[in-house]
């Protein structure tokens, strides 16, 4: 997840748990699930990962609870 205050190789890594579309279907903003929370974020800040980097880090990830707005 792209952070403006982090060096690109240290931002946080997350899970995309919802999806939220437009009118055309096409998905603009997402909640994702990061470490230290959840948050609503635009797609233009997230970068993908590589499904192998991906698996190890869900299996690391703890479960949290609440929406955070940033």
């Amino acid at each position: 997840m792209a952070d403006k205050n982090t060096p690109r190789g240290r931002w946080p890594k997350a899970l995309v748990e919802q999806t939220f579309p437009d009118s055309e279907g096409i998905v603009r903003q997402v909640v994702v699930r990061t470490a230290d929370g959840v948050y609503r974020r635009d797609v233009r800040k997230l970068c993908m990962l590589e499904e192998k980097l991906l698996s190890r880090i869900e299996g690391q990830m703890k479960p949290v609870s609440a929406v955070v707005e940033q």
